[in-house]
């Protein structure tokens, strides 16, 4: 039975790196349909349009489409996937921005390399500390 498989969110600048990498897995997913959501239709129809070219160029017999609304994407869905970031790319740079602070206070703190104080960073739970501004 092929799956459906829907993302809402569907409009963010990851989705065609999410679709791709579900399609190269495809003989494990066995994936049907994906029907991409997000409030950005203008957005939602690119990404769905780069979904297709994606399954294309990997010679994979999957229908991707852009919905008009949550409901539909989401009906009959064997999955959903979520994938939201509130207030735009303004929320995106704001949180890059302290996510690269906290890195760097973790950095000092411990006195590691900057690419293992991101992993700290999880490790610790210190991305949910306050914000450095």
């Amino acid at each position: 039975m092929r799956r459906t498989v829907s993302i809402i969110g569907g409009g963010g600048v990851r989705t065609p790196l999410l679709i791709h990498g579900m399609l190269r897995a495809q003989s494990q997913l066995n994936i049907g349909s994906m029907r991409l959501f997000d409030v950005d239709r203008k957005r939602t129809e690119l990404m769905a349009g780069l979904g297709r070219e994606i399954a294309r160029v990997l010679d994979t017999d999957v229908e991707i489409d852009a919905r008009e609304s949550i409901e539909s994407a989401v009906e009959g869905s064997d999955f959903v996937l979520s994938s939201l970031r509130i207030g735009g790319m303004a929320a995106r740079a704001r949180d890059e921005r302290g996510h690269h602070l906290q890195s760097r206070r973790i950095h000092q703190r411990y006195a590691i390399a900057p690419l293992e104080a991101s992993f700290v960073e999880h490790v610790l739970g210190e991305e949910t500390g306050p914000r450095i501004k």
